[in-house]
């Protein structure tokens, strides 16, 4: 299934209304997008569900945001309807446990039930009931480096684009994006070349 990580430790609460909510969407559009083109590409049929970890590991009070947690699952329940296979909340710290119980009375019973709190001591044994331990980033069990979504995105345009490769990422900071780095490379010259 296809699986999207949040790291909230990149997480601010937004400057511009709206855009976290882009930003959601465009993540849950593109993993649909990933598990109709692999169904496609491997004929194994897909459920049209997604799995999602939200990686809570070194958070604070700065990245806690009732109104991001609950837009999710807003955007889950009436919008992403059973699009959702499962939810964990991995690492969770003790301050996290209000900001949930401000949420959970406003989450569906069905889609709270898909919801699972992990702890690193329990990740390989749970986690590797979904993925391959080489599919698997270290930090939540398994063996696999961590790839950040920039340069996921950079291999697919510059295969679209019939490149070799495009320039790689820049480093980030969580003011410019969090893990989610800017190419180096203007894309809409990149595009249109």
């Amino acid at each position: 299934r296809p699986t999207m990580v949040a790291r909230v430790k990149n997480h601010l609460s937004e400057k511009k209304p709206g855009q976290f909510k882009l930003f959601l969407m465009h993540g849950l559009d593109t993993g649909i997008g990933f598990g109709i083109q692999e169904e496609a590409r491997t004929g194994v049929p897909w459920d049209g569900k997604i799995v999602g970890i939200l990686d809570l590991q070194n958070v604070g009070l700065a990245n806690m945001d009732v109104k991001a947690l609950g837009m999710i699952f807003e955007l889950l329940q009436a919008h992403y309807v059973e699009r959702l296979h499962k939810l964990y909340l991995f690492e969770a710290p003790t301050i996290f446990y209000a900001i949930w119980k401000v949420v959970v009375p406003f989450i569906d019973p069905v889609t709270k039930s898909k919801v699972e709190f992990v702890f690193k001591k329990d990740a390989a044994k749970i986690f590797g009931t979904h993925w391959a331990p080489e599919v698997l980033p270290k930090e939540f069990g398994g063996t696999a480096p961590d790839i950040r979504t920039c340069d996921v995105a950079a291999k697919l345009l510059a295969d679209k684009l019939n490149k070799a490769e495009l320039p790689p990422c820049a480093p980030s900071t969580p003011q410019e994006g969090g893990d989610t780095p800017k190419l180096q490379a203007d894309l809409p010259q990149a595009v249109a070349a």
